[in-house]
């Protein structure tokens, strides 16, 4: 009975110590449960950003002030296996672990604020909720899994922006600042960095009372595609009933990634059909590059 009871507790024990060398992390990956194998940690680092404001540059360890949002996906022989999404309320935001078996995968991540998460069934093809684009990064590439191993990632903006800025003060009369846009793209191809369609994108900027009496910025953002061909900016001002006020039309407004193009010009004056002469500012390649223009 003593040897019974023995060979009972050795087996209970060998158990015991096997389950804990199983590699499994509980995460949100879109369906599916975690898989016994290999762990895996991916680190977001550094954001490739200048702060909108600022002049001085930022790469960001504290990924919660660069984005609301991050979506991690993982696919093998373009299927996705995992998808694992974070809010920046979460405390490990930026950091995900996770175990995947041995073999090739693709690694698409993702940081902007959108109002939730996107779409990346097909990482050729992401979309965002409400085909809404915000400040938005993002890390690509494959890796070989074999053993344990912790991934350092540095995200590279993926979008361009539009800048339209007033030379003249909000007058009490505008209610509403409208960018509608074509040229760009909403929906992004990860594998290649540049957005995939023909997109009608459009923004509405309420203008509240303490607005008035003071020069606003109003910003845009899109993915441009390959072919590169600009934005097709038409801006409008409308007043409390929706009536259109202003008028004007921007034909060809070059765009890159992480450039901010930049258009100054009169918008609620009555002589606010100014033009003039462009002139370019550029800075180095890793922070926000901007462009500006007279209209």
């Amino acid at each position: 009975m003593k040897l019974f009871v023995r060979l009972m507790v050795f087996f209970i024990m060998s158990a015991a110590f096997s389950s804990c060398q199983k590699a499994v992390f509980d995460e949100d990956d879109g369906g599916g449960g975690a898989v016994d194998g290999v762990a895996i940690r991916f680190q977001v680092t550094q954001f490739e950003q200048i702060p909108f404001g600022s002049t001085s540059t930022s790469r960001a360890t504290d990924v919660g002030k660069a984005c609301t949002q991050i979506n991690f996906a993982i696919y093998q022989n373009g299927t996705r296996v995992k998808q694992i999404n974070q809010k920046a309320s979460d405390a490990d935001f930026g950091a995900v672990n996770l175990s995947l078996k041995e073999g090739r995968y693709l690694v698409v991540v993702l940081a902007h604020s959108c109002d939730g998460i996107a779409t990346m069934t097909d990482p050729a093809k992401i979309t965002f909720p409400n085909n809404k684009v915000t400040d938005t990064f993002w890390y690509s590439d494959s890796i070989n899994v074999e053993q344990d191993c912790t991934y350092q990632l540095k995200l590279k903006r993926a979008v361009a922006m539009f800048r339209l800025q007033a030379t003249d003060a909000v007058t009490a009369d505008v209610k509403m600042v409208r960018l509608y846009y074509t040229g760009g793209s909403s929906t992004f191809d990860a594998i290649n960095g540049v957005g995939c369609v023909n997109s009608k994108q459009w923004e509405n900027f309420n203008i509240t009372d303490d607005m008035v009496g003071t020069v606003r910025n109003f910003e845009v953002y899109s993915f441009p595609k390959a072919d590169n061909k600009g934005l097709n900016v038409t801006v409008t001002t409308h007043d409390k009933n929706s009536n259109r006020i202003f008028e004007k039309e921007i034909a060809n407004a070059p765009i890159q990634r992480n450039v901010i193009t930049v258009y100054k010009g009169r918008l609620f004056s009555k002589n606010a059909d100014s033009k003039g002469d462009f002139n370019v500012d550029l800075s180095s390649d890793d922070e926000w590059t901007t462009n500006e223009f007279t209209f």
